[in-house]
């Protein structure tokens, strides 16, 4: 948790990364946006390190991480993590629990919200409601297998990913990626994160989409994200039920650029005031 010292009753911001092998135990402090918004008290900020990985301020890479643990997670043990902390931030008085809550995704971790989403709307429908936004950069559309099919820079490298999965080979899988055979086998048995979020929009979701996406993004691409804007703003003509969506599209890549980052903070502090 990151909070300014002997404050309360925050909105509450979940921070939620891409893959990869690190420790989010500065992210705060090494990110503008977010300390910013903590530093003048607009939120609490929640950030999860992956089952396995410890942050460690003397560590070359400011963590250590604990092999056996690592290579047994997977996403489903971070949709369980999160939503733990959401209740243990109001549970432990640092939140009340009526504050609202946010998101702030990239890359896998906007899977891993929606994820969050759809298990508390089965198991918590009260603290779902509390989620007011859902912050999306780079935002995962298609199924795992497409996109490993496409990240992998050849046969050779395609050849060797799918054998070591068949294999469980662990010190290979982990090549690409960081991840484990374990992360891999539930990934790929997940229905895709554009079936989920057309499944849920039935709910009439209270919570707001806030995309941000690059064109030039080779990791997510563009274009599902385009086509599910389209899909979503044309159940308005047959007042079906729709995502509250707003998308924004950059010449960038995957990381995006400094303008979407000053996009990401004046529309989240807006959305602050709603």
């Amino acid at each position: 948790m990151h909070a300014v010292e002997g404050v309360r009753d925050l909105p509450i911001l979940l921070m939620l990364g891409g893959t990869g092998v690190y420790s989010t135990g500065d992210a705060v402090e090494n990110n503008g946006i977010l300390k910013s918004l903590v530093d003048r008290k607009k939120v609490i900020v929640l950030t999860l390190d992956k089952p396995g990985i410890s942050y460690s301020a003397t560590a070359p890479r400011h963590f250590v991480i604990d092999d056996l643990m690592y290579n047994q997670y997977t996403q489903r043990d971070l949709v369980r993590c999160a939503g733990n902390a959401l209740k243990w931030v109001s549970e432990a008085r640092y939140a009340s629990t009526y504050s609202n809550i946010h998101f702030l995704t990239q890359s896998e971790g906007t899977q891993v919200a929606v994820r969050i989403y759809d298990a508390l709307s089965k198991q918590d429908p009260g603290m779902a409601r509390r989620i007011r936004s859902m912050f999306m950069v780079g935002l995962v559309m298609r199924p795992w297998r497409d996109i490993i099919n496409a990240q992998l820079p050849g046969p050779a490298e395609n050849a060797n990913f799918w054998k070591a999965y068949q294999n469980r080979d662990d010190v290979t899988l982990r090549s690409f990626g960081g991840l484990a055979y374990a992360y891999w086998n539930e990934i790929l048995s997940v229905e895709s994160n554009e079936d989920a979020l057309r499944r849920l929009v039935a709910q009439s979701p209270a919570a707001s989409l806030q995309i941000f996406h690059g064109l030039k993004d080779v990791n997510t691409l563009v274009q599902p994200v385009m086509d599910f804007e389209v899909w979503n703003n044309s159940r308005l003509q047959s007042k079906s039920p729709r995502w509250d969506l707003a998308a924004r599209y950059y010449n960038a890549p995957h990381g995006l650029n400094m303008a979407a980052f000053r996009d990401i903070l004046s529309a989240f502090e807006s959305e602050l005031k709603r």
